[in-house]
């Protein structure tokens, strides 16, 4: 009897033993992997919507997220849900104790005005950001520059201490919709004009020669508004003809008022006709409230 009771307690003497051995390996085992791939160095390309500091806490984020192995396998690339403006986030691995962020922006193509708030759509025509009119991007340049400006760099990180605001995005007019919801893609009837709106972005950008305001009528022609300047492009046809002839006039009529036709341009200098005279209308502020035509 006594020999079957010491057994059973020996038995269980080593079971415990085994168990606390295996807790103590897997400890060991942690410690080394925690210190000998713990993220050190940050490096972050690719972004100006955000900071490096809001992409690497984005990434740094759950459990493990001081470490290289981990988050170069787990977050290897995904869509961030909390970074409307980012379309897709990639880590890798340099060493042993860096990472490498790339980021992907989300191409913002213009926006229309609803209600009190800017709406700014994607090339798809889907909406990614509102903003109050005159307080959005103050106010998230603000919160960003209250944490960056004089803070130590954390483990190495390239800080970047401003938020890049949208003043490079036109207000697109023209355009009819009864709703708009983030993260939907605006109603409108003929989803082809998105196309088109980013054709003319892509070229406008190309000749750095953003607009104010672009407007579309009812037949789908187009205006570029430049403060006390309208380029009348007309329709969608030799595009980027008329816009590389509109970037090299732009600089001789800037401090005028008036039409620049170009409606009927086709490569030929006969065709460019600028009406110099006051607009009846100006380019809405963005600070104003403009009602959707």
């Amino acid at each position: 009897m006594r020999s079957d009771y010491g057994r059973r307690h020996n038995g269980i003497y080593i079971w415990i033993g085994a168990f606390a051995g295996v807790i103590l390996a897997v400890a060991v085992l942690y410690v080394w992997f925690s210190v000998q791939y713990s993220v050190q160095d940050v490096s972050v390309i690719g972004n100006t919507r955000y900071s490096n500091d809001r992409i690497i806490s984005e990434v740094q984020s759950g459990l493990f997220s001081d470490n290289v192995l981990y988050l170069s396998y787990r977050k290897k690339k995904y869509a961030p849900a909390d970074l409307p403006l980012v379309e897709s986030i990639e880590v890798r691995m340099v060493d042993n104790h860096s990472i490498r962020i790339t980021v992907q922006e989300t191409q913002v193509v213009g926006y229309v005005r609803y209600l009190d708030c800017d709406m700014y759509f994607d090339a798809n025509g889907r909406i990614v950001k509102s903003e109050v009119h005159g307080k959005g991007e103050q106010e998230e340049e603000q919160s960003f520059d209250s944490e960056l400006p004089g803070a130590d760099p954390v483990l190495g990180k390239s800080v970047t201490s401003y938020v890049a605001a949208m003043t490079e995005v036109p207000l697109i007019t023209g355009l009819s919709f009864d709703r708009v919801q983030l993260q939907e893609i605006l109603p409108v009837k003929d989803q082809k004009v998105f196309n088109t709106i980013l054709g003319i972005s892509r070229m406008l950008n190309k000749y750095q020669i953003i607009p104010e305001q672009v407007e579309f009528n009812e037949d789908g022609e187009v205006t570029l508004y430049y403060r006390e300047i309208r380029i009348l492009l007309g329709t969608d046809e030799e595009t980027e003809e008329k816009i590389s002839r509109a970037a090299a006039i732009l600089p001789e009529i800037s401090e005028k008022s008036g039409e620049l036709h170009l409606e009927d341009y086709n490569g030929s200098s006969e065709n460019v006709i600028f009406s110099e005279n006051k607009l009846k209308r100006k380019v809405p502020k963005r600070e104003e409230t403009i009602p959707e035509e």
